[in-house]
């Protein structure tokens, strides 16, 4: 078993995800893997008292969540836009069209389709924004606490 308090973190994820990439939709793909699994990690963990046991450590948490959710509202901006170009493609296809009907044109339920999945992703983009400000406040509202 690994010590988490040696893990050089910040050097693992550059390492398994570089930031100037190469980047792929597998790679993109698996770091929505590792967030969610990072994520299920963090809400086992948190919920045995002697993991948060100080002030400072929420706070630490905390900040990071909050970070995570700013740059995650990034992301969705980007998937917002990648659907809107989705919706020019004649590739792109609903599964209850028939192929006869939508050979050689665009696909309207499917155009409608991502259309209302691009609304649904900028809904969660502006409520995840909430939720990061809301969070950020929490931070700043701990920050004077410790413990002894």
């Amino acid at each position: 078993m690994t010590d988490h308090m040696e893990l050089d973190v910040d050097g693992w994820v550059e390492k398994t995800f570089p930031y100037d990439g190469p980047h792929s939709p597998e790679s993109v793909m698996n770091a929505g893997s590792a967030i969610r699994e990072l994520t299920r990690y963090l809400a086992n963990a948190t919920q045995h008292k002697h993991t948060v046991a100080w002030a400072a450590i929420a706070r630490r948490i905390l900040a990071n969540v909050s970070a995570t959710a700013s740059i995650q509202t990034e992301v969705l901006a980007h998937l917002a836009e990648a659907m809107d170009r989705q919706a020019a493609d004649p590739t792109l296809y609903h599964e209850a069209t028939p192929h006869s009907e939508r050979a050689g044109k665009l696909d309207q339920r499917a155009v409608t389709t991502v259309r209302d999945a691009t609304v649904r992703i900028r809904e969660a983009k502006a409520a995840l924004a909430e939720a990061q400000i809301a969070l950020d406040r929490a931070v700043q509202t701990i920050y004077p606490l410790g413990n002894d």
